[in-house]
């Protein structure tokens, strides 16, 4: 069984252990082995940024595409710690910049959580919606606007996003930042 996930515990390491892996794909271990979470190396290598691995993990038959038990992608779990040359390697390999988890989140929407506005705009340049919209019907701009983060409220202003598009719950994103405390009338020049 722990032979099983040997390729999983090396992607897991910061900064990862390359040469076990290649050691490993030497030996066609199975790139596509989840563990009881549902994920995969390549998750694991994305989420703490080792674009070595990666690289490797999908030139030896990693699954772009593979979920986990949350219906998280790599790409999500990449975007989500701002790994923006993982993000880049993911993209030009097939990652659907508009897959959503079990929640209707997008990678934009796990960036703006995390208040990555440097990934923002990455994921911007290489189309993603500004306007998408998780389960609950709000955007990149509800989420960072509830979590507080206000460079990336700002940054998604001015790329356009919708100041009075409501979610499920009739809230904008200005509802939300005031009802949690964030940004007090800070929102004039959003109005």
């Amino acid at each position: 069984m722990k032979a099983k996930y040997a390729l999983i515990t090396a992607c897991q390491k910061t900064p990862g252990d390359v040469e076990r892996v290649k050691m490993l794909l030497k030996l066609k271990v199975d790139t596509t082995v989840k563990d009881a979470s549902g994920t995969d190396a390549l998750h694991y290598a994305a989420g703490v940024g080792h674009e070595g691995i990666v690289d490797l993990l999908l030139k030896n038959g990693a699954d772009v595409s593979a979920v986990d038990i949350r219906g998280d992608t790599a790409l999500h779990w990449a975007a989500e710690q701002g790994h923006k040359g993982v993000v880049g390697l993911l993209l030009s390999n097939g990652a659907d910049i508009h897959s959503c988890d079990s929640w209707g989140l997008t990678a934009l929407h796990r960036a703006a959580q995390r208040g990555r506005v440097h990934m923002i705009e990455f994921l911007l340049s290489n189309g993603a919606d500004i306007h998408g919209q998780h389960n609950g019907g709000g955007t990149a701009l509800t989420v960072a606007s509830r979590d507080g983060h206000r460079d990336v409220v700002d940054m998604l202003l001015r790329n356009g996003a919708d100041v009075n598009e409501q979610d499920n719950s009739q809230q904008t994103a200005r509802h939300w930042s005031l009802e949690r405390g964030h940004f007090g009338r800070g929102w004039t020049s959003c109005e």
